[in-house]
């Protein structure tokens, strides 16, 4: 599975199918996880520093995932792009393929449902939660136990704080000390140097998304 699918699959409630990834920071978080598998699949690259950092695709041939395939095809339609912005695009309408691609996994089951009675949604209750127990039980050895983070669990976790989501995977009364964890293993030597910047640029998107959520809320009120 890819980073992207462990991370839709670890933010769904098992049993009610919902995403508990708001619709606010959603997108960007499944675009930067999007990003870092390009990254790990060696078909992109992050050249430049800082604000000078762009996103550039180093290879066209698809993986045969639909998702990441259109990723390859988004990215060569823009050509070099800011981390920031590539997050935005990548994630895009991203989580209905995500969800799609798991269930053709058989990870997760397709249900519909009215929405006070009048709006069908579609919920994508866990059908293996054995295995998505297994990759929670994995987090949280690195997030509360030391056990080292890896390529899989290393942006997940980044991607889980990121997005103020750790409390997905650990109980309340040890968010404090994963989140502080979370922070060591964001420096860690896991990750290269591109997919940090992957990160950061979720990161920064995610505080963006906020900040003008917030703004539009005080806006109106």
């Amino acid at each position: 599975m890819t980073i992207s699918e462990d991370l839709l699959l670890l933010a769904t409630d098992p049993e009610t199918g919902k995403c508990r990834l708001n619709s606010m920071i959603s997108d960007v978080v499944l675009g930067g996880a999007i990003l870092v598998d390009l990254l790990q699949a060696d078909r992109v690259e992050v050249k430049g520093q800082k604000s000078k950092a762009r996103v550039t695709l180093k290879d066209r041939t698809p993986l045969g995932n639909p998702v990441l395939d259109r990723a390859i095809l988004t990215l060569q339609s823009r050509g070099p792009i800011r981390p920031q912005s590539a997050v935005r695009q990548l994630g895009k309408k991203s989580k209905r393929p995500l969800y799609e691609a798991l269930e053709a996994r058989g990870e997760v089951r397709r249900r519909t449902e009215k929405k006070l009675g009048l709006f069908t949604v579609t919920r994508w209750p866990v059908s293996d939660t054995v295995g998505r127990q297994d990759l929670v039980r994995v987090i949280q050895s690195s997030l509360l136990h030391g056990l080292d983070a890896t390529e899989q669990t290393g942006p997940l976790i980044s991607l889980l704080a990121a997005s103020d989501k750790l409390r997905l995977v650990v109980d309340r009364p040890e968010h404090k000390a994963a989140k502080a964890r979370a922070k060591v293993i964001a420096e860690g030597d896991w990750a290269s140097e591109e997919v940090r910047k992957a990160i950061q640029a979720a990161n920064a998107a995610v505080m963006v998304a906020v900040f003008s959520s917030t703004s539009a809320g005080a806006a109106g009120s």
